[in-house]
């Protein structure tokens, strides 16, 4: 549809650029705008430069036209390393660097330098403007994510955006980069283990006094670390951990659809997992600006926002047990799977809590070197979690090493009774199935992701940065204790896993602003809220609160399929209904909706493999677990 436009102006290195956004453009505004650009001191001579020019501007202008850009200066991209994306594809990326206040309450303060990528539309003549795309977090960088989902959401979308991710401040090439440590090598050095976070010991569900107790006497040792760590973060950059929290970096949104599409235009929001939490913030604080947003896989705000930090992960992973028991009738039906032979879901489950609890007594025996830790086992079960697609591979690793283990305990058994003694090692291979697939730093580092191999403490830094303050006397045996609770009352194989969330308590910095609420604005456009019915850490109650929040300015989708987001499972009805909204075709409703896997458009999973190339789209991570999916 054609729109009145107006001009915003600047001049970059003596050229004249304009900037269109939408608003009333007259004649004698144009006029002064091109008097001013003319360069003539004439009056006359200046006049009759600035008319043609003005006349010129007037004529029929429409969306469909990009504003040539100011504030950002587009060069050929690196690719990232983790790229497979083909040279000609790749040289269709942009990249720059945008500039943004540090504290947007304080401009003396100074700025932090985004890193952004776009891919540009293809379809010109239907130009839409900029879809900014965030895939989740925090700690995850969106240039790298653009690399692998750009292809597919072009095609989604028919080329009518530019699609556009960045590095959130904190996060992979951004600054300010929150680096405590050198390098992982001297960080591992510092926890003293293989993973770059505690690795919690747990016996089992914890359903015995003593292991409870043993559970618990990890706090002092964890403790001491996590002051230290804070002491040395503090050192390393002092107030720059207080301008990293979300608030800012939903500013910085709004900002960079300013820099590129005109200041005050529709911001277009496509956000997944940590991504939605900042598009409720958006479109909260700009709800006049709110174009096309969606939001799949939600966070919780009120729980994120107002919940000490340590309380966020019960609610997160409420589904988390029946996406397993999903997992565990996968496994049971699959004939190559070593679980094929157990008799239900339930004696399966037992098995996997079972591995885990020998996989720790295994640990403490001085003559076995284990090849996986039980948290590196129990992560990579959860990390399974977020995507059906995957989980043929996981069952199949998972049997081996139970089986595995199985072994090693007849043998220490034959040992008790005299028999020859040797070292033993569960779990090779595992550790050799980790490697192959390039997760084994991933899953030791207990969910820190990558970003394009760039080191850094982002996850603790975002997630401590939006918590409250902790409350008085709050200690770290009593953040251990609530995970037993978790462990007894939603998750009995998931409660005692670790998070970023966890090190909040000891973690003072805190953002300069924190955004903790109101959460139902009415909007400009309708927001898009997208669930699976059953997520393993973003669970579908979070979907429904959110949108109740929004109300008439909200509209929710759940497609009735397991794992994290929809795309994990993604439908052909809603890759329709996501295409809509995007598009702002007319057939979108007002209504809530609720649609089975395969109902309507008939295609199941294979609509999104058409669509997409691929049902796995990039990295989703939210309080400080991370999944990496394959890229498309």
């Amino acid at each position: 549809m054609n729109r009145p436009l107006a001009l915003k102006t600047c001049r970059v290195e003596g050229h004249l650029c304009v900037q269109c956004a939408r608003g009333p453009l007259h004649l004698p505004h144009l006029l002064r705008h091109s008097l001013r650009f003319s360069g003539d001191s004439d009056p006359e001579r200046a006049m009759a430069m600035a008319l043609p020019l003005a006349l010129l501007l007037l004529l029929p202008l429409s969306l469909a036209q990009r504003p040539v850009d100011c504030s950002l200066t587009w060069t050929p991209c690196r690719p990232p390393l983790s790229s497979n994306v083909p040279p000609s594809i790749a040289s269709r990326f942009e990249c720059a660097t945008f500039n943004v206040p540090l504290d947007y309450a304080d401009p003396a303060a100074g700025q932090a330098a985004l890193v952004v990528v776009r891919y540009p539309a293809s379809n010109t003549s239907a130009y839409r403007g900029s879809l900014l795309v965030n895939p989740g977090g925090p700690g995850v960088g969106g240039v790298s994510y653009l690399f692998g989902s750009a292809q597919g959401l072009s095609r989604l979308t028919d080329g009518e955006f530019d699609l556009v991710s960045w590095d959130p401040r904190g996060v992979g090439n951004s600054e300010p980069r929150i680096t405590c440590f050198s390098s992982a090598s001297e960080e591992e050095r510092f926890w003293g283990i293989r993973s770059l976070r505690p690795d919690l010991q747990a016996r089992g569900s914890l359903e015995m006094d003593q292991s409870v107790e043993d559970f618990l006497a990890q706090a002092e040792t964890i403790d001491a670390q996590l002051v230290q760590v804070d002491e040395i973060c503090e050192d390393a950059h002092g107030a720059n951990r207080t301008y990293v929290g979300s608030a800012a970096s939903a500013r910085d949104i709004a900002s960079l659809a300013s820099a590129l599409d005109g200041a005050d235009s529709p911001i277009n929001f496509l956000g997944y997992s940590y991504g939605t939490l900042l598009g409720q913030i958006l479109v909260n604080l700009f709800p006049d600006r709110v174009g096309r947003v969606v939001i799949d896989g939600v966070i919780d705000p009120e729980n994120w926002a107002l919940a000490q930090a340590h309380e966020r992960w019960g609610p997160s992973i409420s589904e988390a047990e029946t996406v397993l028991e999903y997992f565990a009738e996968y496994a049971l039906s699959t004939t190559s799977s070593p679980f094929s032979t157990f008799s239900s879901p339930v004696t399966l489950i037992s098995a996997l809590r079972t591995l885990f609890s020998d996989l720790t007594d295994l640990s403490f025996r001085p003559n076995i070197q284990l090849g996986a830790t039980p948290a590196e086992v129990r992560i990579t079960l959860f990390n399974a979690l977020y995507d059906p697609g995957g989980w043929a591979d996981v069952a199949a690793v998972l049997g081996e090493l139970y089986a595995d283990v199985e072994r090693v305990k007849r043998v220490l058994d034959q040992q008790k009774r005299g028999g020859e003694r040797a070292a033993v090692r569960p779990g090779l291979a595992f550790k050799a199935w980790m490697e192959e697939r390039g997760g084994e730093a991933q899953v030791r580092r207990q969910g820190r992701p990558s970003n394009d191999g760039v080191y850094g403490q982002s996850q603790e830094s975002i997630t401590c940065a939006d918590a409250p303050s902790p409350a008085p006397k709050l200690s770290t045996r009593d953040v251990l204790a609530s995970l037993v609770n978790v462990t007894h009352t939603i998750s009995p194989t998931f409660g005692t896993l670790w998070t970023a969330d966890l090190m909040c308590h000891r973690w003072a910095a805190r953002a300069v602003e924190r955004y903790t609420g109101p959460w139902g604005a009415e909007t400009a456009e309708q927001v898009l809220v997208l669930s699976s019915s059953y997520d393993p850490i973003t669970p579908r109650r979070s979907a429904e609160h959110v949108a109740d929040l929004l109300g008439p300015s909200g509209r929710l989708y759940i497609q009735e399929t397991v794992g994290h987001t929809t795309v994990a499972g993604a439908e052909s009805e809603t890759l329709h209904l996501l295409r809509t909204h995007l598009l702002a075709a007319p057939e979108l409703d007002r209504a809530d909706t609720t649609c089975a896997a395969g109902e309507e458009g008939g295609g199941g999973s294979n609509g999104a493999a058409r669509m997409f190339g691929s049902t796995k789209m990039g990295v989703w991570v939210v309080l400080g677990v991370v999944v990496a999916a394959t890229a498309l």
